[in-house]
């Protein structure tokens, strides 16, 4: 695909210049996998991003109240009225717990994989004005055993997954720590 920390499109000059570096594949950086971003996709990812980490910090909420749900157990066995309603409550935070994982994890996942979406929609079409542009003799030299349409799918493929499912995994692991 183009070279996403610059943005630029090798041109049929540097082609025809022998340049095949510019063919070549490179890796991009994290910061060029939001190259197709817009002002509603950054708000998508923060809203995601914010979601995805309340769904990290969820787990160590939950080891502490089931950790006072055990201690209400072990201290008020002498009183079962009181210890009826010490789990009750808890029980109830554990619920509540559940329903903000919930909310949170499905509005994450919405959001990182509707900007993933997005942005690949708008990677796949300016890649395709590029090789639009191109002269027709490019085709015929250069792209001649190239399968053009199959490596702009499957870059795409990797680029949707990499900004719909691993970034917020990885928020979400890291904010589970």
């Amino acid at each position: 695909m183009a070279n996403q920390d610059s943005g630029e499109v090798p041109t049929a000059k540097a082609e025809e210049q022998g340049d095949d570096s510019s063919l070549s594949k490179k890796n991009a950086s994290f910061s060029g996998l939001f190259y197709a971003a817009d002002k509603s996709d950054f708000l998508l990812m923060l809203f995601g991003g914010i979601a995805a980490c309340i769904h990290g910090a969820a787990l160590p909420v939950f080891f502490v109240l089931f950790g006072r749900m055990i201690d209400s157990l072990g201290h008020l066995s002498a009183h079962p009225h009181s210890l009826s309603s010490q789990v009750s409550k808890n029980s109830l935070y554990l619920i509540y717990l559940g329903l903000v994982v919930f909310i949170s994890s499905w509005i994450g996942v919405a959001c990182w994989m509707q900007t993933g979406e997005r942005q690949t929609a708008r990677l796949r079409f300016k890649y395709l004005q590029s090789v639009l542009r191109k002269d027709i003799k490019f085709f015929d030299t250069k792209a001649k055993d190239q399968n053009i349409l199959f490596h702009i799918s499957s870059d795409a493929i990797l680029v949707q997954d990499a900004i719909g499912d691993k970034v917020s995994i990885n928020l979400l692991i890291y904010h589970m720590k």
